[in-house]
């Protein structure tokens, strides 16, 4: 993957390109059959790890790390010149033809020949009933937490499975690769609180500002009530973890991963339907499009089912300058909430997004936000808990307990060098030295925070920062 990046990062080398294309799931057949209408493409010239395959297997394995490209006849020697300098392998596969074809040849024999228009018809229509369910009459937001006090309430939302800490499975994953990291995965002087976002410099030749920042959104438990609800809110919650990070959410481009149970009834083809119709709503209101995706129609085990899942990944451009992180960086700093209120019908309202969006990325351009954490999962526990760990600073709260644990997506918490004026912003409290959270008047102990949110699957994924090795001493030589 580096020589590739070092190769077409080469100006030179861009010039040439006609066209490129990169192998995955389709193998020869997607990676060069998409690249031109007419292709005459031999099979025998792929290079391949095993040996021995056939016909079939050569035109549809899967293959990582490699790049099919689109260059001129007589450039073809010099770009395999600078493929050679970067130690890349490069070989002659396809031509580009005005047959209108796609013909594959294994040695003399040719093994595919199919008109182009065939292909872009996709074969025979296909047709389908879709029914989309009813949502049952329910505030999906709401979460109850175990606990007898809200200390103990307060930890077991640390404890659920989708808050409690990957640290030790993330850091499996090398995350400076390649010296363009911005926002390690974990942030602050203990490097323990998390990052939300993969934001990465851009890979050119000498210094830049430019980075790209890329986010996520998915709730697997709102989708299930609702997958026309869920796929709105992953649009949503996509963009409030850019937004907090220190960019603009107007120049973002999603691609959406979906995943859905075997199709087999009118209402199973009623729930992607139903995300689709959520998502390109988010994408109409919000100004958003979609450049690419992938699906899957097989989720289904014997009786058990994928929950519906359109995942939301949204890419946009920064400033490296202006990016933030999660981590409280200051005793003294006010702690305001952002609040994003649904409307009626528990969709997001878009028009009260955008103005708190615009307003969030000014505060943090202008300095005056310091650190911001996009609400999720946990709710505004989760955030007050993730942002104090990263540097031990604590913080005093004061707010109704009931809508602490809640999914308030598109809302985001922010600690702000002086007062917020703004009708969204609310203002909970107040960071400080203690090594505490205080929340209506109860203190807990962040270290006993942080133990409650990473020891679930610390035997599974060990934290790899925690030094168990036996301190080394040194006696002057006598």
């Amino acid at each position: 993957e580096r020589k590739l990046e070092r190769l077409f990062r080469r100006s030179e080398v861009t010039r040439l390109v006609k066209k490129s294309n990169d192998f995955g799931a389709g193998g020869v057949s997607v990676a060069i059959g998409e690249l031109a209408d007419g292709l005459d493409i031999y099979l025998d010239r792929v290079k391949t790890k095993y040996s021995g395959l056939n016909s079939t297997e050569l035109a549809i394995s899967e293959s990582q790390e490699r790049m099919s490209v689109v260059v001129e006849a007589k450039d073809m020697e010099e770009f395999m010149g600078y493929c050679r300098e970067e130690n890349i392998e490069a070989v002659h596969v396809a031509d580009v033809t005005d047959t209108a074809r796609m013909r594959m040849f294994n040695g003399d024999r040719k093994v595919v020949d199919l008109k182009r228009e065939f292909i872009d018809s996709a074969g025979a229509r296909h047709y389908a009933e879709a029914k989309v369910g009813e949502v049952e009459n329910r505030n999906p937001f709401v979460r109850e937490i175990a606990g007898d006090t809200l200390a103990a309430r307060f930890e077991n939302n640390l404890r659920d499975n989708n808050v409690v800490s990957q640290r030790g499975l993330v850091e499996m994953f090398d995350s400076t690769i390649g010296r363009s990291t911005v926002l390690m995965p974990f942030g602050g002087r203990t490097q323990r609180s998390e990052t939300q976002v993969s934001v990465q410099k851009l890979p050119v030749d000498g210094y830049t500002e430019t980075a790209s920042i890329m986010a996520y959104g998915y709730n697997p438990f709102l989708t299930s009530w609702s997958p026309y609800h869920g796929a709105a809110y992953a649009v949503v919650e996509a963009c409030a973890k850019v937004v907090a990070a220190g960019a603009e959410f107007g120049g973002m481009r999603f691609s959406y991963q979906e995943y859905f149970e075997r199709m087999h009834t009118a209402r199973s083809w009623g729930k992607p339907l139903a995300a689709l119709l959520g998502a390109l709503r988010m994408q109409v209101e919000l100004g958003l499009p979609s450049i690419g995706g992938k699906d899957s129609m097989s989720g289904t085990f014997q009786h058990i089912n994928v929950p519906p899942m359109l995942m939301a990944f949204g890419i946009t451009t920064v400033d490296a300058g202006t990016v933030i992180s999660t981590d409280f960086k200051k005793a003294g700093s006010r702690i305001y909430l952002v609040r994003h209120t649904p409307k009626e019908n528990y969709m997001p309202d878009t028009a009260q997004l955008k103005a708190n969006f615009g307003f969030v990325s000014g505060q943090i351009e202008s300095g005056k936000i310091l650190s911001a954490w996009s609400v999720g999962f946990g709710g505004v526990a989760e955030g007050l808990a993730k942002m104090a760990f990263g540097n031990r600073i604590g913080a005093e709260v004061t707010t109704d307990e009931s809508r602490l644990y809640e999914y308030a997506y598109g809302s985001i918490l922010v600690e702000s060098d002086g007062e917020l004026d703004f009708p969204a912003a609310e203002l909970l409290g107040a960071t400080v030295a203690d090594e505490a959270l205080t929340v209506n008047g109860v203190r807990m102990p962040l270290e006993e925070l942080y133990r409650a949110n990473t020891e679930r699957f610390a035997t599974v994924y060990p934290d790899k920062g925690i030094n168990s090795a036996e301190v080394m001493t040194a006696a002057p030589a006598t």
